[in-house]
């Protein structure tokens, strides 16, 4: 089709129904408004209806306008624009033309584009087209841009990074040649104006930086070179060429210069080697100490040596590649090139390079580092991977991954063991995976598996499997919900370790400390009991003892024996056998002794905190306050009363106090408990000792009793 312009009355049902090409109409925003059935089928759009799509997405499956796109040609010339390509999005080769349309005053409002799938070239082509696309890429990501200029028309073309670098809307302006001009900055017009001369009527090289003014106000500099096309004649018909914009490179050179002095400093102290060669003659010009040591080089040595001779011959090509693209800002970091030292051995090194102008010089900084170490530590960290697999193997510890998007599942080969499967039969078969887990256990999987789905948590979890010859296993699994490096695709991956010997020895020992329990349980009951008869034996003694005195030793002595059977009452209907809680043990030894001499008159008063005490503490300070309690019930208290008894007791920092007071008249002055002439406040004295504790009474008040003493584990 020879179409330059196509107007809005054109009947567009008619020109669809007519062509067998992929047309597609877009407006000035890059919408595709209307695609015949031929555009719909290529691009994969709905068979009817309206499209609510933009041109570059449903035609390079991208997010915004790619610099290469005809519709700035299209725009810019206000004429048809034809070109082949490879849209590696459709995985198609493509013809296609765009052309402009406007309304009827003439104003631009969109492009048509025709489009006709082309046979695929053969290796060569393809591989011609993905260089295309290579370079086309890297000029972006290189901020340079392409221009034409038609010196017939006076129209300029231009790829979107120019626009960026002008500060321009690629939509909505049109560049020419003036353009060009009145961004120019003054200093750089009459330069600028004579290079074009020159190129055009001289046919001279077209290469300079000039200074342009942005719509912004930004000053930036710019590098350009082109060429001109002449006609038969010799006369100029177009020029193109391309831009780079060039401001930071020169900024950085201006700070370099101005940081001449401190960048000395750095060069001969850095720990790196560094060395600077110039790019035309290939001549090392510098070298730091470290490159000289790194080398086995004398500088004066590294001086009269050229790139060539610091690298395997074989190997030459390559570096002077690396370090060309370097210079040229493609690349900054090489990784691992060969380097020879002065001994002849080779030692491989990371090398980052910068372009730099010295002393008119264009000259390649190179700031190299010595890898052998790091290279000596991958090893050794491929090692601790090899040592932490074969850990995984005895450790009886699988992986596994399911894809949910494309639904694959890969196992590790311990997995496979561990499951009694085949990896060659049963390889990916979900199906075969679930069947073994156990019946029971089958729906919390599922549950753990959905939510971890749905909610995107890890999950943990315990369950039973059974392998073909029937027995049954535990597995211990871990999983997490995950996205590939596309963010397209979900991945649940996880864990899963044999736990089953481990089960079934933390079953043993459960059993093991249950029968000790149990046997424990019956030891304490037992003690109670034979304390028991043993106070009933002291108590028919009372009855038959005719001795007053004697019946008061048996008395205290049955009040101790309680003391402690009640310890024993107390671990036997614990749930705990390591400690008992004092509060409920003192309170069930005081009634006891206030029910055994009857002193109803007598108000207990207790304050006693969350303190714990195994038996062995527990016991001595039992038959201490059965002591002090005695004491006081027999002889602090005369008349009608009332009387008090109080008693606190608190734990701080590892420590125990016991405070007991009674309201009584209290213990003469003068009166040293460790010489004390009662039996009772004489076992008080011991008791306290074996809590390695110390007891005293109060300077102000001879009847409270101070105890401390460390709680057992914290001595």
């Amino acid at each position: 089709m020879n179409i330059r312009r196509i107007n809005m009355q054109d009947d567009w049902e008619r020109v669809f129904a007519v062509i067998d090409e992929a047309i597609t109409i877009h407006d000035e925003d890059f919408n595709i408004i209307h695609a015949n059935r031929a555009a719909r089928k290529l691009l994969n759009l709905p068979g009817s209806g309206e499209l609510n799509i933009k041109c570059y997405r449903a035609y390079h499956g991208l997010d915004e306008l790619p610099s290469s796109c005809p519709f700035y040609r299209s725009a810019t010339f206000r004429d048809a624009t034809s070109f082949e390509t490879y849209e590696p999005f459709l995985d198609k080769r493509l013809d296609v033309r765009a052309v402009p349309r406007f309304d009827p005053e003439d104003r631009f409002i969109g492009t048509v584009h025709v489009v006709r799938e082309l046979p695929k070239g053969g290796v060569a082509y393809t591989e011609l087209i993905h260089q295309e696309q290579l370079l086309q890429r890297a000029m972006e990501i290189a901020k340079m841009g392409t221009w034409e200029w038609d010196i017939v028309t006076n129209d300029v073309y231009w790829t979107g990074e120019i626009y960026k670098i002008y500060g321009y809307d690629p939509v909505t302006f049109h560049p020419d040649y003036q353009t060009v001009t009145d961004a120019m900055h003054p200093d750089s017009l009459d330069p600028f104006l004579e290079a074009i001369d020159a190129a055009l009527n001289r046919n001279e090289p077209f290469e300079m930086d000039y200074k342009l003014i942005r719509t912004d106000g930004q000053v930036r500099t710019i590098h350009t070179r082109g060429e001109v096309v002449f006609d038969g004649d010799g006369r100029p018909l177009k020029m193109f060429g391309t831009v780079y914009d060039i401001t930071d490179r020169l900024e950085a050179n201006r700070r370099f210069r101005e940081s001449e002095d401190r960048f000395r400093s750095i060069f001969e102290n850095a720990s790196d080697g560094i060395m600077i060669a110039d790019m035309k003659t290939r001549m090392n010009i510098e070298a730091n100490d470290a490159i000289c040591n790194m080398l086995g080089y004398t500088r004066e040595e590294l001086l009269e040596l050229n790139v060539s001779d610091l690298h395997p011959e074989a190997d030459v090509p390559m570096v002077i590649d690396v370090f060309e693209r370097q210079f040229r800002g493609e690349i900054s970091l090489a990784n691992e090139l060969p380097m020879l030292r002065k001994d002849g051995t080779v030692i491989y090194v990371d090398v980052n390079s910068v372009r730099m102008d010295l002393g008119g010089k264009e000259c390649l900084v190179g700031f190299f580092r010595d890898n052998t170490e790091r290279k000596k530590a991958e090893s050794a960290l491929r090692e601790r991977e090899r040592q932490l697999s074969e850990s995984q193997r005895i450790a009886h510890i699988g992986s596994w991954q399911h894809n949910l998007t494309t639904n694959s599942v890969s196992w590790s080969d311990e997995l496979y063991r561990i499951f009694g499967l085949d990896p060659e039969k049963d390889a990916g078969d979900f199906d075969a995976f679930f069947s073994s887990i156990h019946p029971e256990d089958q729906p919390k999987l599922k549950q753990a598996i959905d939510e971890t789905l749905r909610t995107g948590k890890h999950f943990s979890i315990e369950y039973r499997f059974r392998l073909k010859d029937g027995r049954t296993k535990i597995l211990y699994a871990q999983a997490e919900l995950a996205f590939d490096e596309t963010g397209t695709q979900r991945i649940l991956s996880g864990t899963g370790q044999d736990i089953t010997e481990r089960k079934q020895a933390e079953n043993r020992i459960s059993e093991s400390l249950k029968e000790k329990e149990t046997l424990l349980r019956e030891i304490h009951h037992r003690v109670k009991n034979n304390l028991a008869i043993i106070s009933s034996l002291l108590r028919l003694q009372y009855r038959f003892s005719g001795d007053s005195k004697v019946k008061g030793i048996l008395e205290d002595s049955r009040n101790r024996l309680h003391s402690m059977a009640l310890v024993h009452e107390n671990l036997y209907r614990s749930e705990s056998f390591s400690s008992i809680r004092v509060d409920k043990y003192v309170s069930g030894l005081a009634r006891h002794l206030l029910d055994v001499y009857t002193m109803k008159r007598v108000r207990l008063e207790q304050d006693i905190g969350d303190v714990e005490l195994d038996i062995d503490q527990i016991i001595p300070l039992g038959l201490i306050i059965n002591e002090l309690m005695t004491n006081s019930l027999k002889h602090a208290f005369e008349g009608d009363g009332p009387y008090v008894i109080d008693i606190s007791m608190h734990a701080s920092e590892g420590v125990v106090t016991l405070s007991y007071r009674d309201s009584g008249p209290g213990l003469p002055e003068g009166l040293d408990l460790q010489d004390a002439p009662s039996l009772g406040l004489q076992i008080v004295h011991v008791l306290a000792k074996q809590l390695k504790g110390t007891m005293a009474l109060d300077g102000t008040y001879r009847s409270r009793y101070m105890l401390t003493f460390p709680v057992k584990g914290e001595r």
